[in-house]
């Protein structure tokens, strides 16, 4: 049957409207492994296709809503769900999912076992994310190495609207049309590299969190708002930068460290989870016990960072209680959306009959791929972090220093008087300038602002990690702002004071 007569069948009787497929915007290769690798899983309890399409189409992922498609065919048009693969593959606008439904029902037609195809599906997509990944990784790298370029541009930009000023009148409005730019420079490059980063694992999508996360998630809802309206009041009120950035940046010292500290502890309780959750499988299978038992054999030694939150399951499971209320804890408590997703398709796997080192095996393998590949891309971010506070450093302290020359050298010539018009026929050194001297510390002040905001927003997304990990970049690069404010001021006056006397 062609789509437009299954799509007529609908409009005349069918007891639902047909919803939009995704398309290739709304999703990517991770979510297509993390579909695959769900369903790899669960397949291992050797369960019946209406009951894998059913778990699949629940599941809270873009792809999911291919299969939930798949799945109202074959219930609503008693379609077969070979049948259903391809009619809802045939129509897929994104070339790998009408690959890979027309695959599976290829499968299914030909009568393969669901653990067999899944199992080799889930490692193809594995394959084509890593690829895709180390792609998305080196482009993502280039645009770091030229984000350190277009800071220097901004700067430059900066710097000739201020030297402009001290051999020719430049209109406000076009001193502004200058800042405006070199704002939109510093903005657009953090854009690119936000862009241009690998997709990968989100945030944890369960409610509560680890304990850093539940105290940051506190501090937001106060210390968040209160320190912006603090600042935004001081500055307008007229009090120097540099203490508005230095205020800012005690205040958001406390969410810095909660931050750091959370995004140290989900990366090494993901680096541990694959080996855990597999040694798990592998001695319930061989001792023939349920997961409790074997959680009670596990070296917890060999998991220092997991450790905590291993025991505390097994507590939980020992004293009786539901065993899905347990694990759920025990994967929002983690913090990690990874383990979340990892432990959830292990444990919805083998409750409903998989065996545990399969499951184990397949679930071990999801967590292992992305794990390796987060570490990937701190290696290269690293550096770029490293060379931001140092670029950052010398771009703003360049701008308050000029700033700070130009307005020294337009105070003495206001001293001494403009040069006689017969000696300078040119329309230049009107040093007209002088009266906009507080447009340009303006200037560079807003450039300041902007730069300190959107290298934050670089650093993060290159890194990647948790969303706290935003306010230790922010808190560093405005501690490093407000030591440039509040020194180099200092410095230039008292190397170009002279010049006014």
């Amino acid at each position: 049957m062609k789509f437009s007569e299954y799509y007529q069948k609908l409009k005349r009787g069918a007891s639902f409207k047909p919803q939009k497929l995704p398309s290739s915007d709304d999703f990517s290769s991770f979510d297509v492994f993390f579909q695959t690798a769900y369903m790899s899983a669960i397949a291992q309890a050797q369960i019946r296709r209406e009951k894998l399409f059913t778990l699949a189409s629940a599941l809270p992922c873009p792809i999911a809503k291919f299969f939930a498609k798949v799945d109202i065919i074959c219930h609503e048009l008693a379609y077969d769900y070979s049948e259903g693969c391809r009619t809802v593959g045939e129509v897929a606008e994104d070339k790998g999912i009408r690959s890979l439904l027309l695959r599976f029902s290829n499968s299914l037609a030909a009568g393969e076992s669901l653990s067999d195809f899944m199992g080799n599906e889930a490692q193809v997509q594995a394959a084509a994310y890593e690829n895709e990944y180390e792609r998305d990784l080196e482009s993502m790298s280039k645009w770091t190495d030229a984000y350190g370029a277009l800071m220097v541009s901004v700067s430059l930009v900066v710097i000739i609207n201020a030297v402009s000023t001290m051999i020719y009148e430049i209109s406000p409005g076009a001193m502004t049309g200058m800042a405006v730019l070199a704002t939109f420079i510093g903005a657009m490059g953090s854009w690119i590299i936000w862009r241009s980063a690998p997709k990968e694992v989100g945030q944890l999508s369960l409610p509560g969190g680890s304990k850093e996360q539940v105290l940051t998630d506190t501090l937001n809802r106060t210390l968040l708002p209160g320190t912006l309206i603090l600042g935004l009041m001081l500055f307008v009120v007229g009090v120097d930068l540099g203490w508005v950035f230095l205020l800012m940046a005690i205040m958001f010292l406390p969410l810095a460290i909660l931050g750091q500290r959370d995004d140290k502890s989900v990366f090494e309780k993901n680096q541990e989870f694959a080996f855990f959750i597999r040694t798990l499988g592998g001695m319930a299978t061989s001792a023939g016990t349920t997961l409790t038992e074997g959680l009670t054999r596990v070296n917890l030694r060999s998991f220092p960072a997991l450790a905590a939150d291993i025991e505390k399951l097994s507590l939980r499971l020992i004293a009786g209680i539901d065993p899905k209320i347990c694990w759920e804890r025990f994967r929002s408590e983690s913090g990690s959306e990874l383990i979340n997703q990892s432990a959830g398709m292990f444990y919805d796997s083998v409750i409903m009959g998989g065996e545990p080192e399969d499951v184990g095996f397949f679930a071990s393998l999801y967590a292992a791929q992305v794990t390796g590949l987060q570490g990937k891309r701190r290696a290269v971010a690293g550096t770029f972090v490293g060379l931001s506070y140092v670029m950052h450093a010398v771009v703003v302290g360049l701008l308050i220093l000029i700033i700070e020359i130009v307005g020294s050298f337009l105070k003495v010539l206001s001293a001494v008087g403009t040069p006689d018009a017969a000696v300078i026929p040119l329309p230049v050194f009107s040093f007209d300038g002088a009266a906009h001297i507080h447009i340009l510390y303006n200037m560079v002040n807003s450039v300041i602002i902007v730069l300190t905001l959107t290298t934050a927003f670089a650093l993060k997304s290159a890194q990647g990690g948790q969303r706290g990990q935003f306010f230790f970049f922010l808190c560093i690069l405005l501690f490093v702002s407000a030591i440039c404010l509040l020194t180099l001021p200092l410095v230039a006056n008292s190397i170009f004071g002279g010049l006014s006397m």
